[in-house]
């Protein structure tokens, strides 16, 4: 079974690439804005912490 995950945001900052034995791993956070409701001043954000 394979899991898709769509997501456009902003990323928080440089991504980290980090090597364990003879695999590399990248990891990211990316910052996204739900959209704004009524009433709300500003959006909610939500951070998704990625490793590729």
């Amino acid at each position: 079974m394979l899991n898709k995950f769509l997501v456009a945001g902003r990323m928080t900052a440089n991504p980290e690439i980090q090597t364990k034995g003879e695999s590399r791993l990248c990891k990211f956070t990316i910052a996204c804005d739900r959209p704004k409701r009524k009433g709300e001043e500003n959006p909610e954000t939500d951070f998704f912490t990625c490793t590729a």
